[in-house]
């Protein structure tokens, strides 16, 4: 069976022979349907991010985002991809820690509903809030 895979992101992690060969590895794995982007973002660090869609068997994106998960522990911060497989969304969360990994959650979920929030009524705003202020926020 052919899986439809979709994938967008960027993570910021340190420069090490162990990234390089994830990097090469995502790059093997990926094929040419992604663009895998790798800059210098910093003497010490690496900014990736990776970019694309194509046809896959189904079991074979599993290794992509093995792949993009076994950067956590690289990482210098949490990131967050997202993507689409056979129509369905899915992210992945990719942190050093589980804290950072809940802070990029977080910021992602902001940015989502940031611009919609202008859209409320008033009425709805308010609720909002209360919501947030009923979960500790």
């Amino acid at each position: 069976m052919i899986t439809w895979y979709s994938i967008c992101g960027w993570i910021r992690v340190r420069k090490c022979a162990e990234v390089e060969e994830i990097i090469k590895q995502l790059g093997d794995r990926c094929g040419q349907g992604f663009e895998i982007d790798v800059a210098d973002a910093e003497s010490d660090q690496l900014e990736i991010s990776v970019e694309g869609s194509s046809l896959f068997p189904r079991g074979y994106v599993l290794g992509i985002e093995e792949l993009l998960n076994s950067l956590g522990p690289f990482a210098s911060e949490g990131a967050v991809f997202s993507g689409d497989c056979n129509g369905q969304p899915w992210e992945i969360v990719v942190a050093p820690s589980e804290e950072a990994g809940r802070v990029a959650l977080s910021q992602s979920r902001l940015e989502e509903i940031d611009p919609l929030v202008d859209d409320l009524t008033a009425e709805d705003r308010a609720r909002l809030v209360a919501k947030l202020q009923a979960s500790g926020a």
